[in-house]
């Protein structure tokens, strides 16, 4: 199996034996223990012992290795992630049975220097809706004002209330700027930006925009979009490793005269990949495979997964399977060691996947089979260039 663009490899006819157990620590409610499960143990049935063990109903369970959930109509064998040692995850969801009215609403206290009011908001309002709220209800003018909670101000608007850890019944007070410190604020200056789009967008192209620091990641979205120089679709926008908001001026992001930014297909929870899998098989017999899904790993840990269709390999021919990796975009690129292989010209990639399906021989003969494979993936900046070496072998 190749993944990446990447030319042939050989199913390598390497037969071992794919029972057995492995001890794996399950993690939940804050506690730890281990616990047997066949390296070929559906999810379900792992979830149906540990509803015997801990009373947790299977159908409100979610297991998951690394922030990737394992699903139920999977084995341990779809998941070669999960070997001896490995933590799983377990998180239940709630029962929806007790009628319980859960509000997400709650009261909090907004104090000024002389007087204090009762205000109730939701808990996933951000620091912005309170100011706008502030100012419906007393008339303070937004931009005057300074929230603080717990000592700390609230700087960040578009953060949520809950992240500052505001509950029921918190006290948040507010102080007022002078008007001096309002008239230090810097007027708008235009930028001269570059904007460096990935690979699969315009080849590549670095694109140069003078801009205003006032405008949003938005505005500039629109822009790129308006001039079709970028199709509709999700983009990521990416400044000095940070992801930057939508709704943030390029001042806010400390985008300077010159700099860089780059664009990704995706959103700030998942960037999208193309990627072609090619599998070449050299031997007599042919396979036809089910439903799989591959995971790449960079630098130890799980940043992608990559869903392979089911389909048939030919005698003696090649499949080549179109598909896409779901990168974690914050597991990659807030990685300070990914940036630092991007500027080097190479970064590099592990993927792992495992194939189950039939194989014929002689149109006679079916076997059932899987075909577990690891390639060491080396993309090259640069060139532009992948170079892939895989290991595969047969599994009965």
């Amino acid at each position: 199996m190749h993944w990446l663009l990447l030319k042939s490899l050989s199913f390598l006819p390497l037969l071992y034996l794919g029972f057995g157990t492995m001890r794996v620590t399950i993690v939940a409610r804050g506690r730890e223990f281990a616990m047997e499960i066949g390296f070929q143990e559906p999810v379900l049935a792992i979830k149906s012992k540990l509803e015997q063990f801990l009373g947790i109903p299977a159908g409100s369970q979610t297991l998951s290795v690394s922030g990737w959930e394992l699903v139920d109509g999977l084995d341990m064998d779809d998941y070669p992630i999960v070997t001896h040692g490995t933590k799983i995850d377990l998180t239940a969801t709630k029962p929806l049975s007790p009628p319980i009215n859960h509000c997400s609403k709650m009261q909090i206290v907004v104090k000024f220097s002389a007087k204090q009011i009762t205000m109730e908001v939701d808990t996933t309002e951000t620091v912005r809706s309170l100011k706008e709220k502030i100012h419906i209800v007393d008339g303070t003018p937004i931009k005057r004002m300074l929230l603080f909670f717990s000592g700390t101000e609230m700087t960040d608007d578009f953060r949520n209330l809950s992240e500052y850890g505001i509950s029921e019944s918190s006290e948040i007070i507010v102080f007022l700027k002078t008007m001096n410190r309002l008239r230090e604020e810097p007027p708008s200056k235009k930028l001269n930006i570059v904007v460096q789009m990935s690979s699969s967008l315009l080849n590549a192209a670095a694109i140069t925009f003078e801009m205003k620091d006032c405008s949003t990641v938005n505005e500039l979205r629109e822009l790129l979009l308006s001039r079709r120089i970028l199709p509709r679709d999700d983009y990521l926008f990416i400044h000095k490793q940070r992801i930057m908001r939508e709704n943030c001026s390029l001042r806010w992001h400390g985008v300077e005269n010159g700099d860089c930014l780059y664009v990704f297909r995706g959103t700030h929870d998942k960037l999208s990949v193309p990627m072609l899998v090619t599998v070449n098989n050299c031997n007599y017999w042919s396979f036809k495979f089910k439903n799989t899904v591959g995971f790449i790993n960079y630098r130890g840990a799980v940043v992608a997964t990559v869903p392979i269709e089911q389909s048939s390999v030919p005698s003696r021919g090649k499949l080549n399977i179109s598909t896409v990796a779901d990168f974690k975009v914050e597991r990659l690129i807030m990685n300070t060691t990914f940036w630092a292989d991007v500027l080097s010209g190479s970064v590099n990639f592990s993927s792992v996947a495992t194939m189950h399906g039939k194989v014929t021989m002689f149109k006679l003969l079916k076997i059932h089979a899987s075909f577990p494979s690891k390639c060491d993936i080396s993309i090259f900046i640069p060139t532009r260039s992948v170079q892939s070496i895989c290991k595969m072998k047969v599994k009965v």
